[in-house]
């Protein structure tokens, strides 16, 4: 009996222990960084007014979307209420918001030793302009926000971490035209070298 508690109680250790490693160290997703990023470039450089509720003038495209979203979390602790409404009323606070600069790419990252493809770094570069109107009194004022992002993934999380719908968050891994095949093939063909070496001096 107390062998079989025993069987019990590791078979749940190692169940946990696999649990862990394959849902914890799951990196951010390409849209979760887009979204994070600008929410707190947003939060840092804007000024706000509880008293008040700003509506957001959401653009169209997805990745557009995405960055109003992330505008709009930004904004939550500065107002009352940050809303996308699905119509703009003149007479409120309303942010409209222009992308001047996108862009989202991966790089060679750190090694992960011999025989092992490279890290894949994650680096996001966005600016937008912000323009804040106040239909009632008529006055307006407008932000530049910069927001910057890197880390560095396993390149087994590419599929994971990718977006599904929006093409500027689903970059070309480095790598992945002819240098993906040349350079495992240069490690093949070294060991395989030193191999007949080895036998052939013996």
């Amino acid at each position: 009996m107390r062998k079989a508690k025993l069987l019990i109680l590791f078979a749940g250790l190692i169940i946990t222990a696999v649990w862990n490693v394959a849902f914890s160290g799951q990196p951010l997703t390409n849209e979760q960084i887009v979204l994070s990023t600008v929410k707190q470039a947003v939060a840092d450089k804007v000024p706000g007014d509880t008293s008040v509720i700003v509506q957001i003038e959401v653009k169209s495209g997805e990745l557009e979307r995405l960055i109003g979203d992330g505008i709009r979390d930004g904004l939550q602790d500065k107002f009352r209420q940050a809303i996308n409404p699905g119509e703009i009323d003149p007479q409120k606070l309303t942010i409209n918001y222009e992308m001047l600069g996108f862009d989202f790419t991966y790089k060679k990252g750190h090694s992960r030793g011999f025989l092992k493809s490279n890290k894949v770094a994650r680096d996001l570069r966005c600016q937008v302009r912000l323009s804040i109107d106040n239909g009632a009194s008529g006055n307006s004022n407008s932000h530049e926000i910069s927001a910057f992002y890197h880390d560095e993934i396993e390149p087994a999380d590419l599929n994971y971490a990718k977006s599904r719908t929006i093409p500027e968050l689903s970059p070309a891994a480095p790598g992945s035209g002819w240098s993906r095949y040349a350079e495992p093939s240069l490690v093949i063909a070294s060991v395989g070298t030193l191999v007949y070496l080895f036998f052939a001096n013996r």
